[in-house]
């Protein structure tokens, strides 16, 4: 009994030491693959550079480029972007919850000393609630075209499904998106024609010169500023 005892207490601890890490690489992991995911194109480039994983923080060393961005590139060169992962007791002790799984921090490199610095920072944090079902906010500035603009992200989707095919997911996600954004910089700039589009479309407004557009995704159904359809008429008929 003894013997039980003490195997299922250094068992407990074991697995108390190894999940914070575990927690790490499996969240680097994603994130790299996702990040290679991305088409490259003229419009965004973005890579993973460097890549460290640790016990209770981790770091993805990101380079970004793309027409948007030139003004932020010093010397032409792509701009290093730092993706810090805080997991583990962490960011259990940060949020106040030991169900929060990873919080992220983007920002530009140390080495960094272009425009972008104090401008370009984003903060997400993803969490496991007590009904089964993954939770994600995040919050993003961005500077593009010469302009300021800015990405609030909510979702929850069941903790099942985190590992299926964006078609299934899409059955039982839940999403809300708002775009804020600098409507002159982007009025000014080779978006210009896109921005017009979607203004006829209805799916962006503006408002004191900044153009705005809110998405809300659920049960298959998407809702861009009023305008609602299947989101399959997004993903393509299967």
């Amino acid at each position: 009994m003894k013997t039980f005892f003490v195997t299922t207490l250094l068992t407990a601890v074991l697995l108390a030491l190894a999940i914070p890490s575990i927690l790490g690489w499996v969240a680097r992991s994603q994130l790299h693959s996702a990040i290679d995911r991305l088409p490259v194109s003229e419009a965004l480039n973005l890579r993973v550079t460097e890549r460290r994983g640790g016990w209770l923080q981790s770091e993805l060393q990101l380079a970004l480029s793309g027409e948007p961005f030139e003004n932020l590139q010093a010397g032409g060169e792509p701009l290093p972007l730092l993706l810090e992962l805080n997991h583990g007791p962490l960011v259990w002790n940060l949020v106040d919850s030991p169900f929060a799984l990873v919080h992220l921090q983007l920002r530009p490199a140390d080495n960094y000393l272009g425009p972008a610095q104090g401008r370009l920072s984003g903060s997400g944090l993803l969490q496991l609630g007590r009904d089964g079902r993954m939770r994600w906010s995040s919050i993003l500035g961005l500077p593009a075209f010469n302009g300021d603009h800015t990405l609030q992200v909510r979702a929850d989707w069941p903790a099942r499904d985190t590992t299926a095919g964006w078609r299934q997911l899409s059955e039982t996600l839940r999403l809300d998106l708002s775009i804020d954004a600098d409507a002159p910089a982007l009025l000014d700039s080779p978006a210009e024609e896109a921005v017009r589009i979607y203004e006829q479309q209805g799916w962006t407004r503006y408002s004191q010169g900044r153009a705005l557009t809110y998405i809300n995704i659920n049960n298959g159904w998407v809702d861009i500023n009023g305008n609602v359809f299947p989101l399959a008429n997004l993903l393509g008929a299967p």
